[in-house]
């Protein structure tokens, strides 16, 4: 829950980790296990907004951070009572269906207005978009042998922030 806190907020570096294939084979990702569905949606809305100014909102056990682009608006709300009813003012967010990110389940927020049950990870990712876009990571060359140096073009896509090492 305090990692969705975290890198909802703008300019914040989000974590996105992806695992090579038993042969250590670069730019070949084999397992995506070790990713919940909570870290791959929070780290998705980050991509999507991380360039976009804050609005946050905390009431007792709450954590809101509303977000709205010229593309997209969301939030992600996080509840330390998770299983909680809700019933939320969303007021940077406009009458319209909403996707959890991480259940897939629609929600209408009407006039900033939202009934919820908050699930048991205690932590909601609505979107209009109803499928954030996944991380990538093309790379020109993929394989052969070389001697001294081989020169490799990575292109990374739907993310910020990349880093290589």
């Amino acid at each position: 829950m305090g990692y969705a806190m975290i890198a909802t907020r703008k300019d914040a570096r989000s974590l996105y980790l992806a695992r090579p294939d038993s042969n250590i084979t670069i730019g070949r990702v084999s397992d995506f296990t070790y990713e919940s569905n909570v870290l791959g949606a929070i780290n998705r809305f980050h991509n999507r907004f991380s360039t976009v100014d804050d609005n946050l909102m905390s009431k007792n056990s709450l954590f809101i951070n509303q977000k709205v682009s010229s593309n997209d608006k969301g939030a992600v709300i996080v509840d330390l009572q998770p299983g909680s009813y809700r019933s939320l003012d969303l007021d940077k967010l406009g009458t319209g269906v909403y996707y959890d990110q991480i259940t897939g389940q629609s929600y209408i927020v009407r006039n900033g207005h939202l009934d919820i049950k908050i699930p048991s990870s205690g932590v909601v990712i609505l979107t209009m978009s109803k499928n954030l876009a996944r991380p990538l990571i093309e790379i020109d060359n993929r394989g052969g042998s070389f001697v001294n140096s081989l020169t490799v073009n990575i292109t990374p896509k739907n993310g910020v922030g990349e880093y290589y090492v």
